[in-house]
């Protein structure tokens, strides 16, 4: 029995419900799970183990929803009005084309101790780095601006922000430092000035992404395009990224013998190590913690168990912090893991059935290519409907984005360290040799990534209430098909056959919904309001456009899954109307 697969699921399943109630809803809610559960020595239904294990999950999760909403609303309680703060900035900041984000961990309100993040945001660098520690005077607000920016938050447990506008709120340096934080943040820092000290321009950045999860310096044209292709996850440190360096160092220390014995502790050091460079990302942790069992599972003579290993990480993040359940990076780690889990072999052998593979160079070129596109397809089937539920559309270029993508990705991050190594031992022409060719390929991955985003097949709109349909359809199917296979008919492949065609059908009936409807979109700068305005599919933008909102345009654009201006009116005369 699976015991950590039902805990961590179940309880995955119980924060989709419960998250979004009261604190009192949930308190009812765990009385009568806890009357339930006592009726259990009354009724036969005890005998079933998944069951009472369940219940056990879901009364558990109850109690860490309604002790982090009790800090909320203790929180709140604080911070109704301008507040004195203390706190270390426990993140680098991250700079987008007008302001900064600084992530500070707040310890005092008010000179009464607390322990929680803020977002601190401001269009000026306040030069604060990690690890310094701050203070100041804020008006704090929750993070509910929009669904997006307050489900990121609460994932990150981040539930407040406060804006530095016209200085109603602001930190300033104390000039102390924090210990940890501060240490964390000189290593990070001189990698990413080490990097960018040999790739001075945006591939060096695009490495320093790929390796240390750091943005700062990538355009929001190249994530807009890394997204179309289906390979944002390349520039956000995640499961891939420890996964890839926990096997490189495993596979590294059991080639030797001094250090054979000890690739147990150290690569669990190690994971610790990153984890903490990283900022414990919620996906970089569930990896760690994965990753964690797998080396620790020979020790007590047992093999690790792939989906047993993901409910212990659900497990433990949802018990941390149970609105991890809102982050999309969870969702989708989990369903391509899964579908890599339990679908790629099965994948690999129907099709490879009546096919050998030669052991040569060829042969392994082969297998590598095919493992990767079988590795992409499984994730692809199994990520596709919270891309269609959550984003409204499908990206049909994933699959070969990825493909090509991944594996050069990991070359870069490898590179970019064996680089940076290089630079440590004061072998300057080894390292500007090794980050030249990195800076070739994070170009080639640049311009890879804007080919396939900038096609207009590269995404396809997907109207949400359609696909419900097809959901409930696609899912009774299924279980039709799971109940035959159980008495021992073997309908699994036609019913596959009408779920992949009821899914086509759907797919063509719902694409490019939008252009039936005129949507407008008020875009606002410092001088003055634009409006864009999709009519029948073309985009018209109306009023000048200057530097100031050329990112907001861009950002309306790609809602309305355009890649581009049809035409631009021009409401008046002006020095700065567009020209050409």
């Amino acid at each position: 029995m699976r015991v950590f697969a039902v805990i961590g699921f179940t309880m995955l399943a119980s924060a989709l419900i419960l998250c979004k109630l009261s604190i009192k809803a949930t308190v009812i809610v765990t009385i009568a799970i806890a009357v339930a559960f006592s009726l259990l020595f009354f009724k036969k239904i005890r005998k079933n183990k998944y069951f009472v294990v369940g219940l056990c999950a879901v009364f558990v999760f109850c109690l860490s929803l309604i002790t982090t909403q009790m800090k909320i609303i203790k929180n709140n309680e604080r911070l109704e009005k301008q507040v004195t703060v203390e706190g270390v900035v426990c993140d680098m900041p991250i700079q987008s084309d007008y302001s900064y984000t600084y992530a500070i961990k707040l310890q005092k309100i008010n000179n009464e101790k607390v322990n929680f993040k803020i977002n601190y945001y401001t269009q000026d660098n306040k030069l604060l780095q990690q690890g310094d520690k701050v203070k100041g005077e804020i008006v704090p607000a929750l993070l509910a601006d929009d669904g997006d920016s307050l489900e990121y938050g609460l994932a990150n447990d981040v539930y407040y922000g406060c804006f530095d506008n016209q200085g109603e709120s602001f930190f300033s340096a104390t000039g102390e430092k924090d210990f940890l934080y501060s240490n964390i943040g000189k290593i990070k820092t001189y990698f990413i000035n080490t990097v960018l000290k040999y790739l001075p321009n945006e591939q060096g950045a695009i490495s320093n992404a790929m390796t240390v999860g750091t943005r700062n310096g990538v355009s929001d044209h190249t994530m807009k395009m890394f997204n179309y292709s289906g390979t944002t996850h390349l520039l956000v440190v995640s499961g891939l990224h420890m996964t890839i360096w926990t096997m490189i160092i495993a596979e590294v220390l059991s080639r030797s013998k001094k250090l054979g014995k000890l690739s147990t502790p150290i690569g669990v050091l190690w994971i610790l190590f990153y984890s903490l460079l990283t900022g414990f990302t919620p996906s970089v942790v569930r990896a760690g913690i994965m990753a964690v069992i797998v080396l620790l599972a020979p020790l007590f003579s047992t093999k690790a168990d792939s989906v047993n290993s993901i409910g212990i990480a659900v497990t433990v993040l949802l018990l941390a912090n149970p609105f991890n359940a809102y982050s999309m990076s969870m969702w989708l780690s989990i369903s391509s893991t899964l579908g890599i889990i339990l679908l790629e072999q099965r994948l690999e052998n129907w099709i490879l059935k009546n096919h050998t593979i030669k052991r040569n160079f060829i042969g392994f070129i082969c297998e590598f290519l095919l493992s990767s596109i079988f590795v992409s397809l499984s994730a692809f089937v199994f990520t596709l409907p919270i891309f269609i539920v959550k984003f409204s559309q499908v990206s049909v270029a994933s699959v070969l984005s990825n493909i090509v993508m991944v594996e050069l990705a990991m070359i870069t991050m490898v590179a970019t360290v064996i680089g940076f190594l290089f630079h440590l031992m004061h072998l300057y022409p080894l390292a500007s040799v090794v980050y030249l060719h990195t800076g070739y390929i994070s170009n080639f991955l640049k311009s890879f990534a804007e080919k396939i985003g900038m096609q207009e097949w590269s995404t396809i709109c997907v109207d949400y209430d359609a696909f419900k349909y097809f959901l409930l359809v696609a899912f009774t199917l299924l279980g039709v098909a799971y109940v035959a296979y159980r008495f021992k008919k073997n309908m699994i492949k036609p019913i596959s056959v009408i779920v992949a065609v009821l899914f086509v059908a759907t797919t063509a009936l719902t694409s490019n919904y939008e252009k039936k409807y005129l949507s407008v979109d008020v875009i606002i700068s410092k001088e003055n309001a634009i409006m864009l305005l999709n009519i029948d599919g073309s985009n018209l933008l109306v009023g000048n456009v200057n530097e100031s909102v050329i990112y907001s345009v861009e950002d309306a654009l790609s809602s309305h899954n355009g890649k581009k201006l049809d035409g631009i009116y021009v409401v008046e005369n002006s020095e700065k109307a567009p020209s050409g």
